[in-house]
């Protein structure tokens, strides 16, 4: 007999890797989740082929952007896995280490479309990123553009 239950859901995956970072890292990540009315806060979900052990733990930077100036908003933080394992524990192998990054979404942003764009990066490296290459998705240096929100009027 039970008392509890615990539910987990597991999501696998995207197939294809949408760019490489710096040769250590394939990255995959599925679209944004869509925030409901009022909620600020977007779930990213990434998922990295550890192509090479890294020997340094990485961070990401992720910014938001409108579409004709530079970044207005951006979280740093370190690149774990959902289980806390850093960079430097990836080891290569068949199955791709799950990261899920939340970002909060600023408030009083101007009405219109923001793109939100990745970058990965060693603290000493900052702020320049790992070179990127692979890229199937839009690219700015070392940014990729992982979604696109809309901020609308009213």
């Amino acid at each position: 007999r039970f008392d509890e239950y615990e539910l987990r859901l597991y999501e696998a995956p995207p197939s294809d890797p949408v760019a490489t970072f710096g040769d250590l890292l394939a990255a995959r990540f599925t679209p944004l989740d869509t925030p409901s009315r009022g909620d600020r806060v977007l779930t990213l979900n990434l998922w990295w082929d550890v192509l090479d052990a890294p020997t340094l733990d990485y961070s990401y930077g992720l910014h938001l952007r409108p579409v004709d100036a530079g970044t207005i908003s951006q979280q740093d933080a370190a690149l774990v896995s959902t289980d806390g394992v850093p960079t430097s524990g990836g080891r290569p192998g068949p199955y791709p280490v799950h990261t899920q990054i939340a970002f909060t979404v600023p408030t009083g942003l101007e009405p219109g479309d923001y793109g939100l764009w990745l970058t990965v990066y060693h603290f000493q490296d900052a702020p320049g990123g790992l070179g990127v290459s692979g890229v199937s998705v839009p690219q700015q240096d070392t940014f990729i553009q992982v979604g696109t929100i809309t901020i609308g009027g009213g």
